[in-house]
């Protein structure tokens, strides 16, 4: 049988992970703690001043781009996993290797899912994402680049569609509102894209049939709450989220990680010009697309919205302008200091979601534990992310001075390679071969 050689991670790539890892808590604790319904209407956790000024700052600057770093860092890693597979002549154990650990974390996944009930889960779209992302291991980094950028101009057309069809709709809804007003009588066309202005404005008031079956489920213990998950679990997958996932947001994402990681970005490896050039044409764009959406979203009304065109690369922008960010900071000995902790977390990095999860859908939010759901809206949550995220960040660097890995890297590489992998440092310590 065929060793698969070590793979060592880089401390920039696993600080990156680490921040990553804490921060998707700050968006996944809005689902965990209060109504998941506030997508829909964001209301529902508060519009106090202090709400409304944190609901802007996540949305503009931290909605979807820790995601996105995750993603990145998808692709990097399946750069670092299948660059031993690049010969023609490579042993097929490579491969095997590759589809083992993915098809695992897809199972880890699952158990998210179905076990801890957190319908947020990204380790089975993300590990799919990967199944498909190996043969296109020997693609130029440009090609990849142009193949990801490709599919988010695809996205942004057809949200352009979306688009020109809500900006005539309003503009004859308008035209009737005028009609009715001077007493005209209101063509056929008018009358219907009144009625359907309408019914548009009422479909932004989330049912209360549906707020008062969710928090009944809360209310009656555990197995209630879970059931009721579940069941909106597959709502969502009948609304194609998994597809969404996959195809339209991970598969983009990964293939320009993939990209940045060959040409040395996600590394640290270009000059401080050219990740300050980054960060200006990331944030520029991303953060001021972003910053017009919000204003629409804040006039509550079926306005056509920008983020249907722009949504997927604004997040792609903010993305790549906090990578660009963090990679600066890296450039100075304050700021190494200042992101090492970081390092632990992200080796630590799917130990740290299962026990973010845990802590979000039962410690915190459940009858099971402290029993806290719908007591805090956007501004409190926030706080309470800051602490838990603080408190696991400490333990990961004291847990990683006793061991290699986390409890679920353990399980998942030595499934991987079928074998026990070290857990220990005194394992590690007498000469054991760490393997991911």
């Amino acid at each position: 049988m065929v060793t698969v050689n070590p793979v060592s991670e880089k401390d920039r790539i696993a600080v990156l992970r680490g921040i990553s890892i804490l921060g998707i808590f700050f968006l996944n604790i809005l689902y965990m703690g209060n109504t998941i319904f506030w997508q829909l209407d964001p209301r529902l956790l508060g519009w106090s001043g202090s709400d409304r000024a944190t609901f802007a700052f996540l949305t503009v600057f931290l909605d979807g781009t820790k995601r996105g770093l995750f993603q990145l860092l998808f692709g990097a890693t399946v750069v670092i996993l299948s660059a031993p597979a690049m010969r023609r002549d490579a042993p097929v154990e490579i491969a095997d290797s590759y589809y083992r650990r993915y098809i695992w974390l897809l199972l880890f996944g699952l158990f998210d899912v179905f076990v801890v009930a957190w319908d947020g889960d990204f380790l089975h779209p993300y590990a799919i994402a990967a199944l498909f992302l190996f043969p296109l291991r020997r693609l130029h980094p440009g090609l990849l680049f142009v193949l990801g950028l490709s599919l988010t101009i695809g996205i942004a057309a057809v949200g352009s569609v979306d688009y020109s069809q809500r900006a005539a709709l309003q503009t004859v809804a308008e035209s009737a509102t005028a009609a009715s007003a001077h007493h005209v009588p209101l063509t056929p066309a008018q009358d219907a894209a009144a009625k359907q202005w309408t019914e548009l404005q009422s479909s932004i008031e989330v049912p209360k049939a549906m707020l008062d079956a969710e928090r009944e489920a809360h209310a009656d213990g555990p197995v209630a709450t879970w059931t009721w998950l579940r069941e909106a679990w597959f709502d969502l997958q009948q609304q194609d989220w998994l597809s969404f996932d996959i195809f339209r947001e991970s598969i983009t994402t990964m293939l320009i990680g993939m990209a940045f990681f060959c040409w040395g970005i996600m590394q640290g490896l270009r000059t401080r010009r050219f990740y300050m050039a980054l960060l200006l044409v990331g944030y520029g764009f991303g953060l001021a697309a972003r910053a017009i959406d919000v204003t629409q979203l804040m006039t509550f009304s079926p306005v056509p919205r920008l983020s249907w065109i722009t949504s997927e690369g604004a997040r792609l922008a903010v993305t790549i302008g906090h990578l660009a960010l963090i990679n600066l900071i890296f450039t100075t000995a304050p700021g190494k200091r200042l992101l090492q902790p970081f390092k632990a977390a992200g080796r630590l990095a799917l130990s740290l979601y299962f026990t973010e999860s845990l802590v979000g859908m039962w410690l915190l939010f459940s009858r099971l534990g402290l029993n806290l759901w719908a007591h805090f809206g956007w501004a409190k949550l926030t706080c309470v992310a800051v602490i838990v995220g603080t408190v696991l960040l400490v333990a990961a660097n004291l847990w990683m001075r006793f061991f290699v890995m986390g409890p679920f890297e353990w399980l998942w590489r030595s499934l991987t390679h079928c074998r026990p992998q070290p857990f220990r440092r005194s394992a590690l310590a007498q000469g054991k071969v760490l393997r991911i």
